[in-house]
């Protein structure tokens, strides 16, 4: 049982609450309205409750612009209702929607002109309102509109195939073809990459992805119609193009002035991004070594409107090839410059850069799927640690030689030779040693400031290193209950022996004081 259960009105409250607590070095359960039946809402012996069942009023929702501001005990339910009063879709799990903790976003829009993440949208007056015009539960994607005939517009919709509207939208009917010409859907299908011929808006190209949960997620088939939807063929010689995140990297272009260029990318460091010069019969990959100049996972093609330049975006960043008509045999990487301005920044930078603490010109910072890059004062970043995704990053303050990266998930490693290339070596004895915690994809990793040997690693338990990270222990008990994992980690300034961990589990967010007797 708990020692006293609070009930704050505003963040103020809670403020203070938590001072005192972490003066007395009381732990914190912090919940809402939930039933109190999952494991992970149970509060530890002698802890206090932050109870937030009082702070329950949505703030606002902006439909406009697709967000909600509300108070931390509202009702998941409650911004479900506002969101669908609004002609907005909350995505929630539907075991959550009496759960006081919120999380997600009202609506995931994508790029294009009525798409959102489960629905379609129109607006009529330039954008200024919208009116849903089609759900049926699963992922939409892209909308395309006929270039010459305004009112004709196709959409891709995951198992559901392609849909098509004759009057601008505001209708939508299946056009997945008749008798034995049909675009494969059901379960066993998944997202839909679909494109029109700029040249002939009745040829369309749809890339259909095996569904995760009845294949590996490569491709189920690549599809042609040249009679808008009522008849779609297989396209028998097409690659497996997007590997096995088809329904990730998954995309389709052609070429303006040139209806057989027609060009198809996905995943993979070899097989990225693949030509057609006859309109989809034969395939070949692009540029040098097999496309090896290109970055993997490959999300979006675009041509200039007069069809000599294709523009190919990917987790790498950009590049470009004027090769449109003939077999791509050069790939020109947008990332990279002689001097300032001349390059495109591109890299997303994820939490937990680190910076050296006296040298501001040296620091490191984890990207995604570019590894952990090196500041050396000048605006060019250089790579050289372990990791595919990197993600947080540790200099060790009283001997910065000491230098620490975590890869996205479960993967920690050390350089003694101030970070630099290829001098990383993996560290995580004793973390996870059965294979089985829950991981965050950018996982929680934090270094005591007043004792640099001790460090701390988050999955679903907190694990402890007191010797630089030689070996690690598990010091806490599964914070979620096997629902969920951490997600933040510190240690307090002022006392070694005090590290507070936040858990995201079943109950929602919760947060946890640890009192360490042996540091």
């Amino acid at each position: 049982m708990p020692q006293v259960v609070v009930f704050p009105r505003t963040a103020e409250e809670i403020s203070g609450v938590l001072k005192v607590a972490g003066r007395h070095k009381v732990p914190v359960v912090a919940r809402g309205s939930g039933t109190g039946l999952s494991g992970g809402s149970v509060p530890t012996p002698g802890s206090l409750v932050l109870c937030l069942v009082r702070m329950d009023k949505l703030v606002e929702l902006d439909a406009r612009n697709f967000t909600v501001r509300a108070q931390a005990g509202v009702l998941t339910q409650a911004i479900y209702d506002a969101a669908d009063s609004a002609g907005l879709f909350y995505q929630m799990c539907i075991r959550d929607r009496l759960r006081a903790f919120y999380q997600g976003w009202v609506t995931d829009s994508q790029i294009g002109t009525v798409v959102t993440s489960r629905r379609i949208f129109r607006s009529s007056d330039g954008g200024n309102t919208w009116t849903n015009v089609y759900f049926n539960g699963d992922q939409a994607y892209n909308v395309i509109f006929n270039p010459t005939n305004g009112n004709v517009a196709y959409a891709s919709i995951d198992t559901d195939g392609v849909i098509v509207s004759n009057d601008g939208g505001q209708t939508w009917s299946p056009a997945n073809g008749t008798g034995a010409n049909v675009l494969p859907t059901g379960s066993s299908t998944e997202r839909v990459a679909l494109t029109m011929d700029p040249n002939n808006p009745s040829t369309l190209y749809a890339g259909i992805a095996n569904t995760p949960f009845g294949g590996p997620g490569t491709l189920y088939g690549l599809y042609k119609t040249t009679d808008g939807g009522t008849n779609w063929i297989q396209l028998t010689n097409a690659p497996n193009y997007c590997g096995g995140q088809c329904w990730y990297d998954n995309v389709i272009a052609v070429a303006p002035g040139n209806s057989n260029a027609v060009f198809a990318g996905g995943s993979g460091w070899e097989n990225q991004l693949y030509q057609s010069l006859d309109g989809g019969n034969t395939w070949a990959l692009t540029g040098p070594g097999n496309n090896s100049t290109i970055h993997p996972d490959l999300h979006a093609l675009a041509f200039t409107s007069d069809g000599t330049i294709l523009y190919i975006g990917n987790d790498g960043g950009m590049y470009s090839t004027t090769q449109i008509g003939v077999a791509v045999t050069t790939v020109t990487s947008l990332n990279a410059g002689t001097g300032p301005g001349t390059g495109l920044g591109t890299l997303q930078f994820y939490p937990g850069p680190a910076i050296h603490p006296t040298n501001t010109n040296i620091g490191f910072g984890g990207t995604q799927d570019n590894g952990s890059m090196m500041y050396s004062g000048s605006l060019t970043w250089n790579g050289g640690g372990a990791c595919g995704d990197g993600a947080r990053n540790l200099i060790d303050s009283a001997n910065p030689d000491n230098v620490y990266e975590s890869c996205v998930e479960l993967s920690v490693w050390k350089s003694t030779d101030g970070g630099s290339a290829d001098s990383f070596n993996q560290v995580q004895n004793g973390l996870d040693p059965n294979g089985t915690d829950s991981v965050n994809w950018v996982a929680p990793f934090t270094m005591d400031p007043s004792n640099t040997q001790n460090l701390y690693f988050g999955t679903n338990f907190v694990y402890q290193t007191t010797n630089g990270a030689g070996s690690w222990t598990a010091i806490s008990p599964d914070f979620t209950s096997g629902t969920g994992n951490l997600n933040a980690l510190a240690v307090s300034p002022v006392r070694s022996n005090t590290v507070y961990a936040g858990a995201n589990g079943s109950s929602g967010p919760l947060v946890y004081v640890l009192s360490l007797i042996h540091i």
